[in-house]
């Protein structure tokens, strides 16, 4: 089953800290959850636009490695960092076909194409929209979504989406950011949604909850405060459809997900909303982007937050044990703390994304290196370099049917 996917520099950090801050301030004093745009300020926090240049790489810009009969032939979406935009490449890095939106705040995070050609996206206020390809807005809903979506066979949609709620802790009421997975009609109508805290509240470790409930009520109400990293107690980046049952993993329809606050990758049985299978604790490291091999194996960008390093694993989930991984020569050159992906190719090449370096690679199984991508937008003077949230492989003939709808 296709899984739908998720050159400003970093500004204003600290005025979207306190507008997050006071977001929460009005929240707490009505007693109900802020809209849609302040709960998406808290989770745009932490994804940088820039990043430091590596020696050497001033002159490393769009595609700089593609060796013929190597890679997996397609075509590449592309967001642009910060703006409202995205884009198909091919393997050249041509632009094939583009997308616009209407301008908002930070710009798109994430689009995913659906087998129809409209683009989903996943804006950075917080905003889920479909757009044909002709750029036309076919629907909009603000529903503080953020990270990731999937297509369910009934054409329904999956996505992550937060709320804020208080729970009871040793006599007092905790401020928590709790996850959830919402289905949608396919026109982006709310159906469902599962609370990933009534399923996995239990794993948030009791030091993390200590530390929220050692501050005073009166802490969360200071103007200029953004609680996103205390209370953030889940920070779900991605979600999978199951599409077909897979022995000691889950069934068809299931939600494999990746839980990066807790470590956590995680089956969920969205009907009976229960767990059908765990891992990853005291394995991974702020983890992103798991998915499913053809074989049933599960693959994880694991970003490797305490050890410095990132890896791509992949995960018998009946053995419960990696059979495979890659890894930087030294491990450290290959390294990104946050974002990232990971895409298992048709051939059975990886397409790696490491998000704060701009940069996407495709490997064999072997590891070796058949095309690499880098965000061109750099400023030299400063020394930065547009990061990139993930960049997905789609096959070529979608390109034929994008251009037919968007010139009729």
């Amino acid at each position: 089953m296709l899984k739908l996917a998720g050159t400003a520099l970093a500004v204003g950090v600290a005025l979207v800290a306190a507008a997050a801050g006071l977001a929460t301030q009005r929240w707490l004093a009505r007693g109900a959850p802020p809209d849609s745009e302040r709960l998406s300020q808290l989770h745009a926090l932490g994804y940088i636009e820039s990043s430091k240049l590596a020696p050497g790489e001033e002159s490393l810009r769009g595609v700089t490695l593609e060796i013929p009969g190597r890679t997996q032939p397609g075509v590449n979406l592309l967001l642009v960092p910060g703006r409202s935009e995205a884009q198909i490449v091919d393997s050249s890095g041509r632009e094939l076909h583009v997308w616009r939106g209407e301008p908002s705040r930070k710009g798109w995070h994430h689009a995913v194409l659906a087998p129809d050609g409209t683009l989903v996206v996943i804006r950075r206020d917080g905003v889920l929209l479909a757009l044909d390809p002709r750029s036309s807005v076919v629907w909009s809903r603000p529903l503080g979504v953020h990270h990731d979506l999937a297509l369910l066979p009934s054409d329904e949609i999956a996505v992550l989406r937060s709320v804020f709620i208080e729970v009871p802790y040793r006599g007092r009421r905790l401020p928590l950011v709790d996850d959830r997975v919402a289905v949608l009609s396919p026109d982006g109508e709310l159906l469902r949604e599962i609370s990933l805290y009534r399923l996995f509240g239990g794993r948030i470790p009791v030091e993390r909850l200590d530390q929220i409930a050692a501050r005073p009520r009166e802490h969360w109400l200071e103007r200029g405060h953004s609680p996103r990293h205390e209370v953030d107690v889940f920070h779900t980046n991605s979600v999978e459809v199951l599409a077909g049952d897979v022995p000691g993993l889950g069934r068809r329809g299931d939600f494999l997900l990746s839980i990066r606050e807790l470590d956590l990758l995680a089956v969920i049985d969205p009907a009976g909303e229960r767990v059908r299978w765990t891992w990853g604790e005291g394995e991974l490291e702020s983890q992103h982007d798991a998915s499913l091999t053809p074989g049933g194996n599960v693959i994880v960008f694991d970003n490797g937050i305490r050890r410095r390093f990132s890896r791509v694993l992949e995960i018998d989930p009946v053995g419960r044990r990696i059979v495979w991984e890659h890894r930087g020569d030294p491990p450290k050159s290959f390294y990104t703390r946050r974002m990232g992906g990971c895409q298992v190719l048709a051939n059975g090449n990886l397409l790696v994304t490491s998000g704060q370096q701009g940069h996407v690679f495709e490997i064999t199984s072997a590891g070796e290196r058949v095309w690499e991508l880098w965000t061109p937008d750099v400023d030299e003077k400063r020394r930065q370099r547009a990061t990139l949230y993930r960049m997905e492989r789609y096959p070529p003939d979608v390109t034929a049917s994008l251009l037919a709808r968007a010139n009729p």
